[in-house]
Order: C-alpha cells, then sequence, then structure tokens
C-alpha cells in the first residue's frame, strides 16, 4: 500500500522544518518526497531556497557571548549546588526494617501458637528413666524437671 502523495505545502513546512537534505527528514516522509520531487518545478524551488539558506547558515560564525554572561553561566553550579543522594544513606534503613518486623511477627507468632498438647505431664513420663528425662526436658518435651524426677 502506498503513501498518499504528498502537498507542496506539507514539502514547504517539512522543508523549513529540516532543511534541503532529504536524509534529515522523517523517514516516512522521504519517499513521498522524492516523488513530489521528480514531479514538481514547484517543489524543486523549495528544495534549492532551503539549500541556499543552509549553506548561508553553514558559514555563519556563532554569536561570541559576552565575558559577564559567560561568568554568570559558570556561576550556576556555584549558586545552586546539586546534593548527591546516595542510595546507601537513603534506602539502608528500608531493607533493614523490613527484616526486623518479619523477624518481630515470626516470634510472636511462635510463641503464641507453641503447641502445649505435646508436652508430656509427670504421669506420662514416670515410667522415663533418669536419662530419658534429661533428654526430654532439653528437649522441651518436659516443662517442669520436678515433675519429671517423681
Amino acid at each position: 500500500m502506498s503513501a498518499a502523495p504528498m502537498t507542496l505545502d506539507r514539502f514547504r513546512e517539512l522543508a523549513a522544518a529540516y532543511g534541503a537534505k532529504l536524509e534529515r527528514w522523517p523517514e516516512s516522509e522521504r519517499a513521498s518526497a522524492s516523488r513530489l520531487l521528480e514531479s514538481s518545478a514547484a517543489a524543486l524551488s523549495i528544495l534549492r531556497d532551503e539549500q541556499a539558506l543552509d549553506e548561508e547558515l553553514g558559514l555563519a560564525e556563532p554569536a561570541a557571548l559576552s565575558p559577564a554572561f559567560e561568568r554568570k553561566l559558570a556561576e550556576i553550579p556555584v549558586r545552586h549546588p546539586q546534593r548527591a543522594l546516595s542510595p546507601f544513606k537513603r534506602w539502608l534503613w528500608a531493607p533493614l526494617l523490613g527484616w526486623s518486623v518479619a523477624a518481630a511477627l515470626g516470634l510472636v507468632l511462635g510463641a503464641g501458637f507453641a503447641d502445649t498438647n505435646d508436652v508430656p505431664t509427670a504421669a506420662a513420663t514416670a515410667e522415663l528413666s533418669a536419662d530419658e528425662a534429661i533428654d526430654a526436658l532439653a528437649l522441651g518435651d518436659i516443662t517442669d524437671w520436678e515433675e519429671a524426677s517423681e
């Protein structure tokens, strides 16, 4: 599917915006501009005028800046210093806070949901030997040594 033909007004706008070199023009406009150039003397005249303007602009010397203006430009960083934002100073607390909250929540939930049904009573441990009772006490299976040793 071919693009719509370019109008002379559109060609004039693009030439004024991008100059006489078609390689500077938007890629989507180049093919239709080339077709218009092949068939229109007015488009060729517009392009020649823009080429003359491009040459004149290329010969122009850049305007010299006054020393006062250059000094003011150089003072901008001094008058308006930018603070460097260190990600370590600014965001170091966030992961530490997250891990601290997670650890505290784990401790609270772990202590609150301890299963007390698994702790044997003194009557259930009466047949344990002294060594077995010590092991059970060390593992947390028995909560009271006095009950276990009776």
